[in-house]
């Protein structure tokens, strides 16, 4: 039954699936929920079946335990799935995720230019951040992808789980699962710097021992990549403070502002001629001022900074918001409801960012 709703779904171009007591398979089509009208009502024997047919050995025994399942599934000739698999309610639920074979570009992506530049560096720290399902983990993939192809090096991956699956090109990519190849993120990542990589993707920073290890990674030589849960470049520094002690912050301040490469912040809108999504994008680049700034910990005015430094690359998200509806992308509804401040985005899209560019100091 699990394959068929896959392929079925698949075949609909869905982006999620979800499995709830009670209810059809909802699928996910261009940000809307939608019933599988083809397939039944599910059952709670409906539901056990499909999440014994997803979970690993020793996954049930953890579930049963009361834990949460991340995991993967994968469909031959489909592709692979991640799954999370919990309860609600005494009941269970499974929401699925289709990750494609192929591995998208950038350009495939409508990413910004600055966004390749950040695959450029030989050491350093670049974060990709947003939501969840704002499109994190395909931006990743597509710059691991664009690593592969243009260098020659070890690439070293620590994901939970693995979603899109890189294999060798011009360098040789290493694929570890936390959970199964690894007890937790900064245990691998401890482990990893014993490995001779020079490019390493850590799934998530989630604690401030992997955040204090990748940023000693990117301080002895090695580029890393990572994601943080967050809406913006600025609050991305302001997440990854708050892990922190008051008395140890001026210390990783002075540490990312070295070693901080970049942060790519993104979410996903609705394209106006209905064929999926396309990420509205902002993009902060470590220059003189920026660095300041962190070391300063005037995180509130960088808005500013990266507002005014959009001749090196950099662009805010209502700069990029204001582009994609003036190139017909994006619907003006779409647009207005993805604004930093929806009630000034016609001065916006008429040049006018006064109260952005006024919180810049000097």
């Amino acid at each position: 039954m699990l394959d068929d709703i896959l392929n079925s779904a698949a075949a609909l171009g869905a982006s999620d699936i979800h499995f709830h007591i009670g209810v059809q398979p909802v699928v996910r089509l261009h940000g809307d929920l939608t019933p599988m009208e083809n397939f039944p009502a599910l059952s709670p024997d409906h539901l056990k079946e499909l999440a014994a047919a997803i979970f690993r050995p020793g996954q049930a025994t953890a579930f049963d335990r009361g834990e949460e399942i991340d995991t993967s599934y994968s469909l031959a000739g489909v592709g692979r799935f991640r799954c999370n698999i919990f309860k609600q309610r005494g009941t269970i639920g499974i929401v699925m995720r289709r990750i494609s074979n192929h591995i998208p570009t950038i350009d495939e992506l409508n990413l910004p230019a600055g966004v390749e530049y950040l695959t450029r560096y030989q050491r350093g720290l670049v974060l990709v951040t947003g939501m969840t399902g704002s499109g994190k983990s395909t931006t990743l993939a597509a710059m691991i992808g664009r690593i592969n192809s243009t260098r020659r090096c070890h690439i070293v991956t620590l994901e939970d789980p693995i979603e899109y699956l890189h294999h060798d090109n011009i360098s040789i990519v290493t694929q570890r699962e936390i959970g199964q190849d690894s007890m937790d993120f900064a245990r691998a990542l401890r482990s990893v710097l014993r490995q001779d990589p020079d490019v390493i993707l850590i799934g998530e920073m989630r604690d401030a021992e992997t955040i204090k290890i990748a940023l000693t990674a990117a301080e002895t030589g090695h580029l890393v990549l990572s994601t943080l849960h967050t809406t913006t470049a600025p609050q991305s520094i302001e997440r990854m403070l708050e892990y922190f002690q008051p008395e140890m912050r001026p210390v990783i301040r002075q540490q990312m502002a070295f070693h901080l490469r970049g942060i790519v912040s993104q979410r996903l809108l609705t394209r106006l001629d209905g064929h999926g999504m396309i990420p509205a994008v902002e993009i902060m680049l470590m220059n003189p001022v920026v660095q300041k700034k962190v070391i300063e910990g005037k995180i509130g005015i960088l808005k500013s900074v990266i507002h005014q430094a959009s001749n090196e690359g950099m662009q805010t998200f209502d700069q990029h918001l204001v582009a994609l509806y003036n190139a017909q992308l994006v619907s003006y509804e779409e647009a207005q409801s993805q604004c930093s401040n929806p009630d000034s985005f016609p001065l916006y899209c008429q040049g006018f960012f006064s109260d952005i560019v006024s919180g810049m100091e000097g």
